[in-house]
């Protein structure tokens, strides 16, 4: 991260640890930090947890709470739709993140590896400024078909303003599915890292690196 000014996290943090990240990370960093707040109250604890497969944690009211709370902080709400960390709740989960997003006027940031949606319905609930991370991947809702074409859910949801962000890492990244893509047309719209296994929570870190 050396000479970024302003990065932002993507998302680990939820409505009942958001504060002790503002306390502990954000006030004391050197470098400006935003946030995206994940719609489950405790955030992303641990890799083998998910954090939606119990619904009680999707708590939209307590999400605006800690949004109006710390509007100074929080640019975004944050959902991984991944099957292993929203179980059968996937939609549900998603629809309430989407109604943190409609009450409070903030985007929409969506991971959807391998989720037990797929990209067209996913897709069809985001909106102008919502942004679709870790897309240029070869599970199932990657941006590409089996055949390798781009998928028309993706090029029409770009000429509707959702940013496709890269999410760059070991575990959601293929350059050959990006490098497809982009011969295609689609090019991302910002290019983050993403930083896992190697500590307790996920994060990623956007540069706001624009092509």
């Amino acid at each position: 991260m050396r000479g970024a000014t302003t990065v932002y996290y993507a998302g680990a943090a939820g409505a009942d640890t958001f504060p002790g990240f503002k306390k502990y990370v954000i006030d004391v960093s050197a470098t400006r930090i935003k946030a995206f707040l994940h719609i489950a109250r405790q955030g992303q604890l641990n890799a083998d947890i998910g954090e939606l497969t119990d619904l009680r944690y999707a708590d939209v009211d307590r999400a605006v709470e800690i949004c109006d709370q710390y509007k100074q902080d929080i640019v975004g709400v944050k959902i991984r739709m991944t099957r292993g960390l929203v179980g059968e709740n996937g939609r549900e989960g998603l629809k309430r993140a989407r109604a943190v997003c409609e009450a409070t006027g903030l985007p929409l940031m969506l991971h959807p590896n391998e989720s037990p949606l797929s990209l067209a319905e996913m897709l069809g609930q985001m909106q102008a400024g919502d942004i679709l991370t870790h897309c240029f991947h070869r599970s199932e809702t990657g941006v590409l078909d089996k055949d390798g074409r781009v998928r028309p859910e993706a090029r029409k949801a770009v000429e509707q303003g959702v940013l496709f962000d890269v999410g760059h890492g070991a575990g959601s990244f293929s350059f050959e599915v990006a490098e497809e893509a982009m011969r295609q047309g689609l090019r991302p719209g910002t290019i983050s890292s993403d930083l896992y296994r190697y500590i307790y929570m996920q994060e990623t870190l956007i540069d706001v690196a624009l092509f």
